[in-house]
């Protein structure tokens, strides 16, 4: 039974609750639905961190879509997993080997660990902006200059796919890593969709690092699956990964009063996909493909497309959950094209930075979200053409803050 399931069924029941929240699963206002399923870890409905019945049983379901023996629930947000997964596999004062594009996450731990980072550097793709995949070979040579240096790398980290949707090739990676008995971690927050949609004739959805054989994988399942905003999930495989390790730092760092809402709406989003899930990556798919159709003959923006990496042989593919906008050949800045999405179409969008935009699109999005993004950028397109938007002029010193931090990647190495 799904984990929503249950928690309306105790909803309806006559038990009366003598025990937190202090709502009382009462209503509360227009949320009264989430505050119906929003318990504590009471009598008969299990203990997130020693879960034998509906939890154990709702991760065992996640588990199982990602064919993977080991899935954890996490109510923090891919953060949290991030900071397991290092913790786990680390000791204090150890090397490790990052890429130089990782979330702000793994400079935290590396900082409270007193780890020692090794950086893989990144390069650009059409864009400064943009960063490209990581090369195994740089990997390669890293970790033979180290180990000929006396250094022992306690993990490698990676980000794929990127904010913009490229795939490194875990698989190269992973070998690279392995040979060297070095556990590889992925940050694959904004993939967690990977490998979720197998069509025979095409892979239209790339595969995830799970298959590639990356030994810890961290998903935000709110990032492009349905579940709520602060969900995800951590996977782990193989036998370089202590589980009793995890453990420990998967409650240490993630909060003792897990909610059970957050926890039924990941449930709610991997029974969606294993009840429906082809039908709605088909009708994505179908969507995607229209609005790829609709905006091939831009003329001054440019979308990054698969023609755009196949010239790079280390990038594995691209996310087509992923819509980047390139601005770097027109008169405008992604934050100026930003302030014209919002103000004459009424479109928000995921990021903007000096040269680019990007867009997030999932199998939630209705033909007309794709159809009003594609008119929105012909006729942006057609305009600047004419000379338009020095309207705008005035954007790009406004959005001055905004680029100081323009990603929770780091665009170039930090200072720990």
């Amino acid at each position: 039974m799904k984990l929503t399931d249950t928690l309306l069924k105790l909803y309806n029941s006559d038990e009366y609750p003598l025990h937190m929240p202090g709502h009382k699963r009462n209503d509360m206002g227009i949320l009264s639905d989430a505050y119906h399923l929003d318990i504590t870890e009471i009598e008969e409905y299990d203990n997130l961190y020693d879960a034998e019945g509906i939890l154990k049983e709702a991760m065992e379901r996640a588990a199982k879509l990602y064919n993977c023996p080991n899935t954890f629930y996490l109510v923090n947000g891919s953060t949290t997993g991030i900071l397991t997964a290092i913790a786990s596999v680390c000791n204090l004062g150890d090397e490790i080997i990052i890429a130089s594009n990782s979330h702000r996450s793994v400079h935290s731990i590396i900082e409270l660990l007193g780890l020692t980072p090794n950086y893989i550097s990144i390069g650009s793709l059409l864009s400064k902006d943009i960063s490209g995949a990581v090369i195994p070979n740089n990997l390669q040579t890293l970790i033979k200059e180290g180990v000929e240096a006396g250094k022992s790398f306690c993990a490698v980290v990676i980000t794929s796919p990127n904010y913009d949707g490229i795939i490194s090739d875990i698989q190269a990676i992973a070998d690279i890593c392995h040979s060297h008995n070095i556990p590889l971690i992925v940050d694959e927050a904004h993939g967690a969709h990977l490998g979720l949609y197998k069509n025979p004739q095409e892979e239209l959805l790339p595969k995830g690092a799970l298959s590639y054989g990356a030994d810890i994988v961290i998903h935000s399942t709110h990032k492009t699956l349905a579940a709520m905003t602060q969900t995800a999930l951590l996977h782990i495989q193989g036998d370089l990964v202590d589980i009793t390790r995890i453990k420990k730092y998967w409650h240490t760092f993630q909060t003792s009063s897990p909610s059970y809402v957050l926890m039924s709406s990941i449930d709610e989003a991997v029974c969606q996909l294993m009840e429906n899930g082809t039908r709605l990556w088909q009708q994505f798919f179908q969507n995607r493909k229209k609005f790829d159709i609709e905006c091939k003959e831009l003329q001054h923006l440019h979308i990054l497309n698969n023609n755009d990496i196949n010239k790079e042989p280390y990038i594995k593919a691209l996310d087509p959950c992923k819509i980047t906008v390139i601005t770097n050949k027109t008169p405008i800045d992604g934050f100026t094209l930003q302030r014209i999405l919002l103000d004459e179409y009424k479109i928000q969008i995921e990021l903007a930075t000096d040269e680019r935009i990007i867009c997030i699109v999932t199998y939630a999005d209705i033909g007309d979200g794709f159809k009003r993004l594609s008119n929105a950028l012909i006729e942006i397109d057609n305009k600047l053409g004419q000379g338009a938007y020095l309207e705008y002029n005035g954007a790009t010193q406004a959005s001055e803050a905004k680029k100081q931090n323009k990603s929770l990647y780091a665009p170039c190495i930090p200072k720990i």
